[in-house]
């Protein structure tokens, strides 16, 4: 539906930003694959200008963009701050190396608050868990810990 130069003019004027999206560098497509791409912006303050910019609804922030092809597409914005990658539930439990487990399959958006309280009605005792973030991207890597 649109490529990633439209997709950089779309959000440039919240500040500057790179478009990116898993193995772009391998694929060198113009179009992101499966519908999303990821929006780094260099400061904050343009997640937050974005952020102000959205229709809110159910909790979700949708944001309305066009190309030459599409006229007012709603998309979703779904941000991620470093400080969601990491919760402790019970910080008088010590972590214990022995008691950690590796978990697959968890929704990108997913914050690490989020996965303790699931994993925690299901087997109680979870002190602490964390989401690897991708060292480049700043975005979840989709590698929970618990």
């Amino acid at each position: 539906d649109i490529d990633e130069r439209e997709i950089h003019a779309s959000f440039c004027h919240f500040g500057s930003l790179d478009v990116d999206w898993p193995h772009k560098s391998q694929s060198r497509a113009p179009f992101p694959p499966k519908g999303y791409a990821f929006l780094l912006f260099h400061e904050e303050y343009s997640v937050q200008a974005l952020i102000s910019m959205c229709k809110q609804e159910g909790g979700k922030y949708y944001y309305f963009v066009s190309s030459p092809t599409l006229k007012d597409k709603q998309v979703q914005i779904r941000p991620w701050s470093l400080q969601d990658a990491d919760f402790v539930m019970d910080g008088s439990q010590p972590l214990d190396p022995r008691k950690t487990i590796f978990v697959g399959g968890v929704p990108r958006p997913l914050r690490s608050v989020e996965l303790a309280v699931i994993m925690n009605k299901y087997y109680s005792g979870v002190c602490y868990a964390g989401i690897d973030v991708d060292p480049e991207l700043k975005y979840s890597a989709l590698i929970p810990l618990l």
